[in-house]
This record gives structure tokens, C-alpha cells and sequence, in this order.
């Protein structure tokens, strides 16, 4: 793998945290990541994205790049809300191209834990539906991200 992908959704700062030290672990193996935050052109509040992603009402998205054709492998990330992912991630996965034959890896950062299991099975549907293949599942409780000791599971 010689380029790698980090497309992530992070309203608090939490995905954010586990989406650089991806990038930290990356970099260390001699790797080039380029990051892709995204985010939509009106912002809403946690409950207001969490009945968003329930609902899976989607918002318009502030200009990215949906081409990844020039990744050898993918990470995608995201809030859990209402056992759903953040819908700006699943807005992006609706448009990107170039997903066929990659490989991806999913993480989530959730607080109870309610629906994170749900949240990955949406993801890994979306991305196989791309021809993408998931092939590393990562979920990441708030208090370990808050406390900077993250745990992979």
C-alpha cells in the first residue's frame, strides 16, 4: 500500500482523534495518508444529527474530492447516532467512484455502545454495494479517546 485515505465525519473532535493516530500509525510504515474531513454546508447539533441519521435525512456536503481511485486502501469514520452512521458519511459513500477492488477499514466512536454493531453492518453494506471489501472493523469508546488510551477492538 503505498497511498492510503482517512474520510471521516467528526462533530466533537473524537472520530477526528482516532482518524489522526490511524494517521500517525500509517506515517510510521513509511506510508503517504492524505485526510478527508468532511462536512456539510449547515452544521446541526448532536441531537439534531443523531434524529438526522435516525431519519437518514441527508444535508449538502461542502465540496471533497469522491474520486478515490488513487488509494490503494481506505478508512472510513464516523460518529454512532441513533445506531446509524453520521449521515455525512453515508452521503459520501452514496457518491464516491473509484471504491471497486479497494480494501477499507471501518471505525466508529460511540458512548454506550448501543448500535455501534448496527452502525458497521450499514457501513460495510455501503461499501460492498461500491465493490469496495472491508477488511478491518474498528470501534472506539468515547471515554478511551477522552482519555487518550485508545483500545482497538
Amino acid at each position: 500500500m503505498n497511498k492510503a485515505g482517512i474520510i471521516y465525519f467528526s462533530l466533537t473532535g473524537n472520530t477526528e482523534k482516532v482518524a489522526m493516530r490511524i494517521r500517525e500509525k500509517l506515517e510510521a510504515e513509511g506510508k503517504e495518508v492524505e485526510m478527508i474531513r468532511l462536512s456539510e454546508e449547515k452544521n446541526h447539533s448532536f441531537l439534531g444529527n443523531a434524529l438526522r441519521a435516525l431519519f437518514k435525512i441527508k444535508g449538502k456536503m461542502k465540496e471533497v474530492t469522491f474520486d478515490l481511485k488513487d488509494y490503494d486502501a481506505l478508512f472510513f469514520g464516523t460518529p454512532v447516532w441513533a445506531g446509524s452512521p453520521a449521515p455525512a458519511l453515508g452521503n459520501y459513500l452514496e457518491k464516491c467512484q473509484g471504491l471497486a477492488g479497494k480494501d477499507a477499514s471501518i471505525f466508529v466512536t460511540y458512548g454506550s455502545g448501543l448500535g455501534k454493531e448496527r452502525a458497521i453492518r450499514i457501513l460495510e453494506r455501503m461499501i460492498e454495494e461500491k465493490r469496495g471489501k472491508v477488511i478491518q472493523k474498528i470501534a472506539v469508546q468515547e471515554k478511551a479517546v477522552v482519555k487518550e488510551r485508545l483500545v482497538w477492538r
